[in-house]
């Protein structure tokens, strides 16, 4: 069964976020640590879909799925407006689920797979870039190396620059200092650190642990 998540029902705030309610599921939407827009999805049950289908833009964008799961956003013009990082699925029990993508025109449906799964299940069809930003997100393994400076911090550094640039066009000037001083903070309460790209250079930020980028 899929289902197409309707966000034209009010929605109700609760601790910074806004909740949809439509019967075994339900739309979270609020914002995440860097202040970009996030959503969830949350299935209460097993009687929930399996499918969920959200519209990008207007009927002149372009969806094209990429072979690692993530979804390239085009206008009209064919120009990169957006990126959607692989979806991810997780069951009460913080199991990681089987699920996936497939796109057609300026839809995009995500697939769930909740066999054997302990409800509730939060999914999350997530945006890392929009129109002049980026994100990169760095593990707890990562932050750790990257706290301990060197050619380790560099590299890993340098390389989130590499994977963001192709696709948002976007400024790398990287001040590898205050990124390992940020990791050295991040990684003595146990959380994580993410880069913040702009056109014209780019901020380290903490990620909180627990989050779906920090484990």
């Amino acid at each position: 069964m899929s289902i197409t998540p309707v966000t034209s029902t009010p929605g109700v705030a609760r601790d910074g976020a806004t909740v949809y309610e439509a019967g075994n599921y339900g739309v979270v939407t609020g914002k995440n640590t860097n202040g970009t827009n996030a959503g969830f999805l949350v299935l209460r049950d097993a009687s929930a879909a399996s499918t969920y289908r959200f519209t990008i833009g207007d009927p002149g964008t372009t969806l094209r799925l990429n072979d690692d799961g993530t979804v390239t956003v085009l206008n009209a013009n064919g120009q990169f407006v957006n990126y959607l990082s692989a979806p991810w699925a997780r069951d009460a029990n913080n199991r990681d689920l089987p699920t996936s993508y497939s796109v057609e025109g300026n839809n995009i449906t995500q697939h769930i797979d909740t066999t054997g799964a302990a409800f509730p299940v939060v999914a999350d069809p997530s945006s890392e870039c929009g129109v002049g930003w980026c994100s990169a997100y760095f593990n707890r393994t990562e932050t750790k190396q990257i706290a301990a400076g060197g050619p380790l911090a560099a590299t890993l550094i340098s390389g989130a620059c590499v994977a963001i640039n192709p696709w948002a066009g976007l400024g790398c000037a990287i001040a590898t200092g205050g990124v390992v001083g940020m990791a050295i903070a991040a990684d003595s309460t146990g959380d994580c650190i993410g880069l913040f790209f702009t056109p014209v250079g780019s901020n380290p930020f903490i990620e909180p642990r627990g989050t779906a980028h920090c484990y």
